[in-house]
């Protein structure tokens, strides 16, 4: 044997090492795929991408550097979503049958709230594959709030009466949503889902004090009263409660720990009212409106920090336009009401929010 290797050439003497070496390791992979724990395909990815861990670890011990992208966390069948934000709202009331602008308005209120705190509360069950039942729920308060209200007295001009109240208060800010979630694409990046649900929006506001300036009647002369009302003084307390269906997509594509997402609905209200308190002439206006189309849509950004942990930021959109009906007028001296039909009234509400937050799975 001695003999026959000092007569061999060496390139070949190390061809055939290489081809003993590689059949050893073919041998050694083979028997690593037994293995339960870590195969040598991971334990080449360990080494390729500089991943801290042995081929014995559990995958939970395999620890990623910054610039390794990671797969988002796995689905879970139960998200609960935290948040709290900034919301923005305004609201006009519509009183018709005047000379003023638009479809001959008598009196026009415009409420507005900025820099209130949204509260945040969401949950979501998977109740099939693919299907989902979702609900969500925000709450907003405090902020900056301010009322101004117009009047058009037999004149077609600007307007003939006005009083400002910057001393308003929101009273509260509700929107509540409860429906399923039913995913037509569920790609490893990219998902596309269809939402149907119920949604209840309520807000409230209350004008305290404030300044007017009126036209005298009769005989008429052209805003000649200004004044002041008493600080603090309970002017007009206004609420809207608008109830109605809605259906949208909403779509969400990944890379890595980050997700964005967005999706849009279109809905419309049933049984849609507001209601009107003046406390200074004691009296009272409800108005029942019309069905009326509404819109909404969302854009935000997720990031996952662990498995079930996940911090989101988020803006959304919501519009009901100018939707009209009757109003019911009472006096509350005289427990007498009127009541007017047709378009008699109307009302409209636009918000907007920007929260963050975080969504834990289970």
């Amino acid at each position: 044997m001695n003999s026959l290797l000092r007569h061999t050439p060496i390139p070949l003497v190390l061809f055939a090492t290489v081809l003993v070496v590689r059949a050893a390791e073919k041998d050694e992979s083979a028997s690593a795929e037994l293995l339960p724990r870590a195969t040598a395909q991971q334990t080449e990815k360990c080494r390729l991408f500089g991943l801290d861990g042995a081929p014995g670890d559990e995958p939970s011990q395999v620890v990623a550097p910054k610039h390794v992208l990671v797969e988002p966390a796995p689905k879970k069948g139960t998200l609960v979503t935290l948040g709290v934000g900034h919301l923005q709202a305004s609201a006009k009331e519509f009183v018709y049958g005047g000379p003023g602008p638009g479809d001959g308005q008598l009196r026009q209120l415009n409420w507005n709230s900025s820099h209130a705190v949204a509260l945040q509360l969401g949950l979501s069950q998977e109740i099939f594959p693919r299907l989902a039942l979702f609900t969500n729920a925000v709450y907003g308060y405090e902020g900056h709030s301010e009322m101004v209200d117009y009047d058009w007295l037999g004149l077609d001009v600007n307007w003939t009466d006005r009083s400002q109240h910057d001393d308003t208060s929101l009273e509260h800010y509700f929107q509540g949503d409860i429906g399923l979630s039913y995913t037509l694409l569920d790609w490893p990046s990219f998902q596309f889902a269809l939402r149907a649900g119920f949604r209840y929006t309520d807000i409230a506001w209350a004008a305290h004090g404030g300044s007017y300036i009126y036209s005298t009647l009769p005989p008429f002369t052209f805003r000649d009263d200004r004044g002041h009302f008493p600080d603090g003084q309970l002017g007009i307390a206004y609420r809207q409660q608008f109830p109605g269906v809605f259906l949208g997509p909403q779509i969400a594509w990944s890379l890595g720990r980050w997700t964005l997402r967005g999706g849009g609905l279109a809905g419309m209200t049933i049984s849609a009212s507001d209601r009107d308190r003046h406390w200074a002439s004691d009296s009272i206006f409800v108005e029942e409106f019309d069905q009326q189309a509404f819109f909404g849509a969302n854009l935000g950004v997720d990031y996952t920090l662990k498995n079930a942990l996940t911090l989101f930021l988020e803006g959304c959109y919501d519009k009901y336009p100018v939707m009209k009906g009757s109003m019911e007028h009472t006096d509350l001296t005289t427990q007498s009401s009127t009541l007017l039909g047709g378009a008699s009234a109307g009302a409209s509400l636009e918000t907007w929010q920007i929260r963050g937050g975080a969504k834990i799975a289970f």
